[in-house]
């Protein structure tokens, strides 16, 4: 699988090809809006475990919604600049050791 930084790098190219110049707070409404979608996805799965995505045949709803957020985040740490995988292992090291 491709790296977390190659996957913020290919991500943010794709959203800049798609949207042209976008701001900081574009980014976070995008995150927001991506987080509603994967809560409506989780609601809806709750009735139909096998609700597949329309964009993604090999996914389900879920599944592609939980991936767009991370994708969202990723394109808003790439524009931020921010090392997204070192900053992952260092909280996950301190959540190791957290009370």
């Amino acid at each position: 699988m491709t790296d977390l930084k190659q996957l913020a790098e290919d991500s943010f190219k794709s959203t800049l090809r798609r949207i042209g110049i976008f701001t900081k707070e574009y980014q976070l409404c995008k995150i927001i809006e991506e987080i509603k979608e994967l809560e409506s996805a989780v609601s809806d799965s709750e009735f139909n475990k096998s609700y597949l995505s329309r964009h993604c045949k090999e996914l389900t709803r879920t599944a592609e919604e939980l991936a767009d957020v991370i994708l969202a985040c990723l394109v808003f740490a790439e524009r931020e600049n921010i090392d997204i995988e070192k900053a992952l292992r260092i909280k996950n090291e301190f959540n190791k050791i957290r009370k």
